[in-house]
Protein backbone atom coordinates (compact mmCIF):
# COMPACT_ATOMS: atom_id res chain seq x y z
CA UNK A 1 0.00 0.00 0.00
CA UNK A 2 0.93 3.35 -1.13
CA UNK A 3 -0.02 6.42 0.23
CA UNK A 4 1.13 10.27 -0.37
CA UNK A 5 1.61 12.99 2.58
CA UNK A 6 -2.49 14.01 2.77
CA UNK A 7 -2.91 10.17 3.43
CA UNK A 8 -4.68 9.39 -0.06
CA UNK A 9 -4.13 5.85 -1.08
CA UNK A 10 -1.95 6.04 -4.62
CA UNK A 11 -1.04 2.51 -5.06
CA UNK A 12 -2.98 -0.84 -3.67
CA UNK A 13 -2.01 -4.40 -4.28
CA UNK A 14 -4.97 -6.71 -5.57
CA UNK A 15 -4.55 -9.01 -2.52
CA UNK A 16 -5.41 -6.09 -0.24
CA UNK A 17 -7.74 -4.92 -2.49
CA UNK A 18 -9.29 -8.25 -2.54
CA UNK A 19 -9.16 -8.63 1.53
CA UNK A 20 -11.34 -5.54 1.75
CA UNK A 21 -13.82 -5.94 -0.79
CA UNK A 22 -12.63 -3.70 -2.96
CA UNK A 23 -11.48 -3.52 -6.55
CA UNK A 24 -8.83 -0.76 -7.57
CA UNK A 25 -10.95 1.77 -6.37
CA UNK A 26 -9.45 2.14 -3.66
CA UNK A 27 -6.52 4.13 -5.04
CA UNK A 28 -7.34 8.17 -4.85
CA UNK A 29 -9.44 7.44 -1.50
CA UNK A 30 -8.15 8.71 1.78
CA UNK A 31 -6.85 6.09 4.64
CA UNK A 32 -9.09 8.38 6.98
CA UNK A 33 -12.57 6.73 4.51
CA UNK A 34 -11.74 3.50 5.45
CA UNK A 35 -10.50 3.30 8.35
CA UNK A 36 -12.58 1.46 11.36
CA UNK A 37 -14.86 3.36 12.98
CA UNK A 38 -12.99 3.15 16.80
CA UNK A 39 -9.72 4.12 14.32
CA UNK A 40 -11.41 7.13 12.32
CA UNK A 41 -11.13 10.03 15.54
CA UNK A 42 -7.00 8.75 16.05
CA UNK A 43 -6.19 8.50 12.26
CA UNK A 44 -4.66 11.75 11.33
CA UNK A 45 -3.20 12.39 14.78
CA UNK A 46 -1.57 8.46 13.94
CA UNK A 47 -0.08 9.74 10.61
CA UNK A 48 0.99 12.52 11.90
CA UNK A 49 3.04 10.66 14.31
CA UNK A 50 4.03 8.29 12.26
CA UNK A 51 5.54 10.90 9.38
CA UNK A 52 6.76 12.45 12.35
CA UNK A 53 8.74 9.32 13.37
CA UNK A 54 9.67 8.56 9.85
CA UNK A 55 9.04 4.90 10.67
CA UNK A 56 6.20 2.87 12.53
CA UNK A 57 4.73 -0.36 13.15
CA UNK A 58 1.71 -1.82 14.30
CA UNK A 59 -1.89 -2.73 13.73
CA UNK A 60 -4.51 -1.08 12.17
CA UNK A 61 -7.95 -1.88 11.42
CA UNK A 62 -9.79 -0.56 7.92
CA UNK A 63 -13.27 -1.56 6.80
CA UNK A 64 -14.49 -4.00 4.50
CA UNK A 65 -16.78 -2.90 1.57
CA UNK A 66 -19.70 -4.53 3.58
CA UNK A 67 -18.58 -3.03 6.54
CA UNK A 68 -16.54 -5.82 8.49
CA UNK A 69 -13.58 -5.23 10.55
CA UNK A 70 -10.29 -6.20 8.90
CA UNK A 71 -7.11 -5.77 11.60
CA UNK A 72 -3.60 -5.67 9.67
CA UNK A 73 -0.12 -5.82 10.98
CA UNK A 74 2.01 -3.06 9.54
CA UNK A 75 5.15 -1.76 9.01
CA UNK A 76 5.40 1.88 7.56
CA UNK A 77 8.30 3.76 6.35
CA UNK A 78 8.86 7.26 4.56
CA UNK A 79 10.74 7.59 1.59
CA UNK A 80 13.49 9.69 1.68
CA UNK A 81 12.02 12.08 -0.59
CA UNK A 82 8.95 12.40 2.04
CA UNK A 83 7.04 12.29 -1.47
CA UNK A 84 5.60 8.68 -0.58
CA UNK A 85 5.07 6.74 2.23
CA UNK A 86 4.86 2.78 1.93
CA UNK A 87 2.62 0.68 4.32
CA UNK A 88 3.19 -3.24 4.06
CA UNK A 89 0.42 -4.88 5.34
CA UNK A 90 -0.78 -8.64 6.29
CA UNK A 91 -4.16 -9.35 7.75
CA UNK A 92 -3.70 -10.64 11.37
CA UNK A 93 -6.26 -13.26 11.36
CA UNK A 94 -4.25 -14.76 8.13
CA UNK A 95 -1.42 -15.28 10.67
CA UNK A 96 -3.33 -16.83 13.34
CA UNK A 97 -4.86 -18.79 11.02
CA UNK A 98 -1.54 -20.30 9.84
CA UNK A 99 -0.77 -20.56 13.67
CA UNK A 100 -3.24 -22.69 14.21
CA UNK A 101 -2.87 -24.91 11.06
CA UNK A 102 0.95 -25.55 11.89
CA UNK A 103 0.23 -26.47 15.58
CA UNK A 104 -2.09 -29.60 14.42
Amino acid sequence: MLANPQRIWLEVSDGVCKLLGYTRELIGKQIDDLAAPEWKPQTAELFEEFVAARAMDGEFALGHKLGQRVTFEYKARVFPDDAMIALVSKKMTDVATKSSRAQR
